[in-house]
């Protein structure tokens, strides 16, 4: 944890005010305000006002703010403005503090502006990212939670095994399932060919989610499966659990609730592929579209 984040979490903040946490330079300085940290460094004369928003980090050009008490630190006046709308919690929050601490002492190079649109990709693609493991993890335990309450059939055991298998989300006795997770209407999905389409008994679950406040997050799954006896002697599946939970680092993220819209399962025995592959060809990946496929019972995958 840094030391902003320790501030923060420490001290009571009134909502409305505006707080200088910390002056790292000379015309630079982090804020906090109602959940939000800002990097801010003053305007320099002529500077036009410009907004910019996006998922992780806004930008604010030119922005007037006034200081309670002029003898501090913290004068009043003009400033450019990144503020990190992500939880403080979050391992991305170190990466902002840490970048930004940099500039305070390298910016004669690169102006604010330029500075801004030179980190965004990293916050653009940690965000889509994050979301997609998190969607994944969710769609993988809901499937364990779902087919041991409707089918009492228990998969933990088959979960994320490592070795010769572990290429597979799960490896059952004469099968292997891979799954994919959705909360898009989209059913397409990238798969390698050499992973999907070759001599084992392989299968395809897709797995349709809705993101709910009345469903599972990660924290209610994790304690599900902490608490149900079925699961927590397995120290193999508490294990991959752990491990996989603690990618999760955002807490807003651990917090999201999905529910599940539907489940399929397709063997690859119904799903159409390209043929004769030259030796040669070592890699290919498919964006597979699974509208229309012909779905397969769940218990063909245990027989």
């Amino acid at each position: 944890m840094n030391k902003l984040n320790e501030i923060i979490e420490n001290n009571t903040f009134i909502s409305s005010k505006l707080y200088l946490l910390e002056k790292p330079a000379e015309n630079f300085g982090f804020f906090y305000q109602d959940g939000i940290v800002y990097f801010g460094k003053e305007s320099t004369l002529g500077t036009e006002t410009e907004s910019i928003d996006t998922s992780y980090l806004d930008l604010n050009m030119n922005v007037y703010m006034e200081s309670d008490d002029e003898n501090q630190s913290f004068k009043s006046g003009y400033y450019d403005l990144l503020s990190f709308k992500g939880d403080i919690n979050d391992s991305y929050f170190d990466i902002f503090y840490s970048i930004c601490s940099s500039y305070c002492k390298d910016n004669r190079k690169i102006d604010f502006y330029d500075f801004f649109n030179s980190i965004i990709e990293i916050f653009k693609k940690n965000k889509a990212e994050i979301y997609k493991k998190l969607i994944g993890l969710i769609g993988e335990l809901l499937l364990i939670k779902e087919m041991f309450e409707k089918h009492k059939i228990n998969i933990a055991d088959s979960w994320h095994l490592t070795g010769t298998n572990s290429k597979f989300d799960f490896s059952f006795k004469n099968s292997n399932l891979e799954v994919k997770t959705t909360s898009k209407s989209e059913v397409t999905f990238k798969l390698k060919h050499s992973q999907i389409f070759n001599n084992q008994n392989n299968y395809v679950g897709v797995v349709s989610l809705i993101e709910t406040g009345r469903g599972d997050s990660i924290d209610t799954l994790v304690e599900y499966f902490k608490t149900n006896s079925e699961f927590n002697a397995n120290v193999k599946f508490q294990i991959a659990l752990v491990n996989e939970y603690t990618k999760i680092t955002s807490k807003n993220d651990r917090e999201k609730s999905f529910a599940i819209d539907s489940i399929k399962f397709f063997s690859v025995k119904n799903m159409p592929t390209i043929k004769d592959i030259p030796s040669e060809i070592s890699h290919i990946e498919y964006e597979y579209d699974f509208v229309g496929i012909e779905e397969s019972g769940y218990k063909e995958m245990f027989i």
